[in-house]
């Protein structure tokens, strides 16, 4: 496990037919109908979206009721993880506060 959250479990795996290290985000049983449509947008939108800020969607689909999604694994610290061991160079924090900002364009401009 690398995460958890209020809607899903986040599991290291590798992707059996290429032996890729893989994210398995899946979700926790009994959402809404609420979540499951927020769980479907999640799907559709990382499916229509490429762009090196975000992570790709490699699968996704329901087992035993629940549904899942797999996506590339992004290893290393979080944002979060590396401000709070020290504060940022401003050189630092333009770099990532300008790649940020091109990752949120891409996702506006694609719906």
């Amino acid at each position: 496990v690398i995460g958890i959250g209020s809607s899903a479990v986040v599991r290291r795996g590798r992707d059996l037919r290429d032996g890729v290290r893989v994210a398995v985000k899946l979700f926790h049983p009994g959402g809404s109908l609420q979540d499951r449509r927020q769980q479907r947008r999640e799907m559709d939108a990382l499916s229509r979206l490429d762009h090196p800020g975000l992570v790709g969607l490699r699968d996704g689909g329901t087992e035993s009721g629940r549904p899942f999604v797999v996506t590339d694994l992004v290893e290393g610290p979080t944002l979060a993880e590396r401000i709070g061991r020290a504060p940022l160079p401003p050189a630092e924090v333009r770099r990532i506060g300008a790649q940020l900002a091109d990752a949120l364009a891409h996702v506006h401009q694609g719906g």
